[in-house]
């Protein structure tokens, strides 16, 4: 006789599903295209740079790259979100990021906002690594950048964890 099957329980539920998730992110994001102008450059060039210093564990670029004007939804300024970059800093002794810059937009010259998903780890992510054994949080952020003299910096952003709802638009779209 035939046992029933078990089904798993929610946490390993939760982990395919985010395993599932991952894989069909990196393979959305892994389709970038279209020329860009200079600006554009610059920015995915920003958050290329915001990822190396966070890697590095390095709060002094990161805070740099934040406007003296910033703030966010939850009311936070530009010192606040300095504290919560340190906090994170200090209590993850190893950070691993994979970004892409799903969007930019230019609502008036020197004002662009992106939007760019984030995987954190606390692994290395190797380029060959095969995408059901990576680990990573997802999150979505919408940033709104200005530039100063030169340099573009952050005076806005909100983030979420990103969804599979946000993976199938992209793949929809």
């Amino acid at each position: 006789m035939r046992r029933p099957r078990r089904l798993p329980k929610p946490a390993a539920r939760r982990r395919g599903f985010h395993l599932w998730v991952s894989g069909l992110l990196l393979c959305v994001l892994a389709s970038c295209g279209g020329e860009m102008t200079p600006p554009e450059q610059q920015l995915r060039q920003l958050v290329g740079e915001a990822e190396a210093a966070a890697e590095a564990r390095k709060l002094l670029p990161l805070s740099g790259m934040i406007g003296g004007e910033y703030r966010d939804e939850q009311g936070r300024l530009r010192q606040d979100l300095v504290r919560l970059i340190a906090g994170y800093l200090l209590t993850h002794r190893s950070i691993h990021l994979l970004s892409h810059v799903e969007a930019v937009e230019f609502s008036a010259p020197g004002r662009a906002r992106l939007v760019v998903y984030l995987g954190i780890s606390a692994n290395p992510i190797e380029p060959d690594q095969a995408l059901s054994s990576l680990r990573l949080d997802l999150h979505r952020l919408e940033l709104d950048l200005v530039a100063e003299d030169d340099e573009w910096l952050l005076v806005g952003a909100q983030w979420r964890r990103a969804r599979g709802d946000d993976i199938l638009r992209k793949l929809r779209g």
